[in-house]
């Protein structure tokens, strides 16, 4: 797939420059693994328009904002990122969709020195940012004569700041979101076999369409976390007072006669969810009627082991149980350093923001091919053959 890129000829000498990234993390000031990731990859983006003298002026959301709350205000990004890529930015207060606001913004940024970085409020805090508004990429758009998207997480969806911008405007895709692009479309052409996928997390509806695809493409697929407790279910196993997702059990029957799903055959319960639960391993036939599934257990990640170390080409996305707590994750870490060993003889590609903490306390970052931070965009990219609306724009 061939996207468009800033050419090193195009002038940017005092050029205001909008840039779409990925900076949804946690304001807290407690940077992991996945958080950092996202801002070390928006910085060679950064220096090199710094370093060409043009003004970038930055859009990212974060959280889900019902309003205007102060706790997902993107001021409070400004210290976070200095610390974490010493970069120093300037805030621009208020709403592009007040005249005397956008005014004043205008001005700042001609005012500005070349070099000059800026950071807008958080992008969803405008009502119209979900509906691929025109008049709020107008907005936007008055504020600079050039459109980058360095966000690859947020290119599954249809929204101003990803797609209506990059219609309006001169629009490139940025490094970061090329070297995504790049590596997970290894997977849509023709992958070594055995092809192994792993996926996990909570929600089965949000996965079913790459769960469709995966099953025609691989050789084997293994479900995890509280995705399998569905499958379990329609197995007429009692899955106890497990998590699961009601919605998604007809979706489950029509995959009950895949071949190539591989399930767990042991799990780890709890009575009590707690920081320090107390644990059993049983097979799935044993789940009793008050117990809670919260990893996969040692005949599993024996038999999935055996798997990855055969496979050629492997894929992960989202945890295979508790991973918050760490006593709970250790199947989900397991599988981390199992990938990671084999990575030498296969393409590994994984990812989702739940699974890269799980990776990092591993210590198996640096040794798996490439790591997404685009959790539902990377699923939808592959169940897509990266057919992305963020990306149609910038072809």
């Amino acid at each position: 797939m061939k996207l468009r890129t800033l050419s090193a000829k195009h002038k940017l000498d005092q050029q205001p420059v909008l840039v779409r990234v990925d900076w949804n993390i946690p304001l807290n000031g407690s940077l992991e693994a996945e958080h950092h990731l996202k801002l070390q990859r928006s910085k060679v983006l950064i220096g090199e328009l710094v370093e060409r003298g043009a003004k970038p002026i930055f859009l990212t959301h974060i959280g889900r904002p019902k309003k205007r709350e102060a706790q997902f205000s993107t001021k409070r990004l400004v210290p976070i990122v200095k610390k974490a890529i010493g970069m120093n930015i300037v805030y621009l207060e208020g709403s592009v969709t007040k005249a005397k606001d956008l005014k004043a913004m205008q001005k700042q940024i001609q005012d500005a020195e070349p070099g000059t970085c800026f950071l807008l409020e958080n992008v969803r805090f405008e009502k119209k940012e979900m509906l691929n508004d025109k008049s709020l990429a107008k907005a936007y758009a008055s504020l600079g004569g050039i459109f980058v998207n360095d966000a690859f997480a947020s290119c599954h969806r249809k929204h101003t700041t990803v797609v209506g911008l990059a219609s309006l405007m001169e629009s490139y895709a940025g490094p970061a979101l090329i070297d995504e692009v790049t590596n997970l479309s290894k997977l849509l052409k023709k992958t070594a076999s055995p092809y192994l996928a792993i996926l996990g997390g909570k929600k089965l509806t949000t996965k079913a369409s790459i769960i469709k695809s995966l099953t025609k493409n691989v050789d084997t697929l293994c479900i995890g976390g509280a995705m399998a407790a569905l499958f379990i279910k329609m197995h007429n196993h009692s899955i106890g007072a497990s998590y699961y997702e009601a919605e998604a059990l007809p979706i489950v029957k029509k995959l009950l006669k895949e071949k190539t799903i591989l399930l767990p055959v042991d799990v780890i319960v709890t009575k009590k969810l707690s920081l320090q639960p107390r644990l059993r391993k049983v097979t799935i036939d044993q789940i009793e009627k008050d117990d809670i599934i919260v990893d996969i257990g040692p005949k599993t990640l024996r038999e999935w082991h055996g798997h990855i170390q055969k496979a050629k080409t492997i894929v992960w996305n989202g945890p295979l149980g508790l991973s918050e707590v760490f006593s709970t994750g250790f199947g989900s870490r397991f599988i981390a350093k199992s990938i990671a060993k084999r990575s030498d003889a296969a393409l590994s590609i994984c990812g989702g923001g739940d699974t890269i903490p799980v990776i990092a306390q591993a210590k198996a970052l640096s040794q798996i091919d490439f790591v997404s931070t685009g959790g539902g965009a990377m699923l939808e990219f592959l169940a897509n053959n990266g057919d992305l609306p963020g990306l149609k724009q910038l072809r």
